[in-house]
């Protein structure tokens, strides 16, 4: 699967809105965090026989990384949720705190879902929207 760096970015930017932090160094690494991909390759590459830290999901690219965002959004008092469309999915993200309901088009479910919920927390997609569009 080829991940582009904006997707990479679309994942730590909802690692974030969900409360963890994103190292880049895994000796950082703590409660409540993630590393990055290269981070992680560096700790297994350095402790190969240890359990390595938990690496920051596929949100926006993977089915796994998808449900783990609904299942982690809903603990937050955000519900998502998408519908399928011919050649589009449309993300919705219900804030319980705001009364607002977030949607977002996008051409997988696990971008719609990431968009819509990151939208929900305040975040402006804009730019994820075009970096997709131009990746």
């Amino acid at each position: 699967m080829n991940t582009r760096e904006i997707d990479r970015e679309i994942d730590a930017k909802v690692a974030e809105c969900l409360g963890y932090a994103v190292i880049t160094n895994y000796r950082h690494y703590g409660e409540n965090c993630f590393v990055t991909d290269s981070a992680y390759n560096q700790f297994v590459k350095d402790y190969p026989h240890y359990q390595p830290p938990e690496v920051l999901p596929h949100f926006s690219t993977t089915g796994n990384g998808m449900l783990l965002l609904i299942e982690k959004a809903r603990e937050k008092g955000i519900l998502v949720d998408f519908h399928t469309f011919d050649d589009l999915y449309q993300g919705y993200a219900d804030n319980k705190e705001s009364a607002e309901l977030s949607t977002v088009v996008a051409e997988t479910a696990p971008l719609a879902v990431c968009l819509a919920f990151l939208k929900a927390k305040g975040v402006d997609v804009t730019l994820y929207l075009e970096g997709v569009a131009a990746g």
